[in-house]
């Protein structure tokens, strides 16, 4: 079982966007990476063609899973994540509180 997923909602504790809270909107789970809502970005200079305008453009980047954590909304903190059974299912807790995913 991954432990994130789409919709779940981290913050960022490295790199050039440190501190932020966002979404995941697509996982990658061979390559470990995610892809964030409205954080990191990377420029983009596009030459110009026949089917588009050239300029700059922002990207959205890939980011590593151990660049993230999951965000506790009632600590404002990042949280790990534990997996535990819940009436035969596996279920996702979030450990600094006990609340499910």
């Amino acid at each position: 079982m991954n432990k994130f997923k789409k919709n779940d909602k981290i913050i960022v504790i490295k790199g050039k966007d440190k501190g932020k809270v966002s979404k995941i909107t697509k996982v990658f789970p061979r390559l470990k990476m995610v892809l964030l809502d409205n954080c990191y970005f990377a420029t983009k200079h596009l030459k110009p063609n026949q089917n588009q305008q050239g300029g700059i453009k922002q990207l959205s980047k890939k980011l590593h899973w151990s660049n993230i954590m999951h965000y506790d909304e009632k600590s404002k903190k990042g949280s790990r994540i534990k997996i535990s059974l819940s009436k035969e299912k596996k279920v996702r807790v979030l450990k600094s509180c006990e609340i499910e995913i």
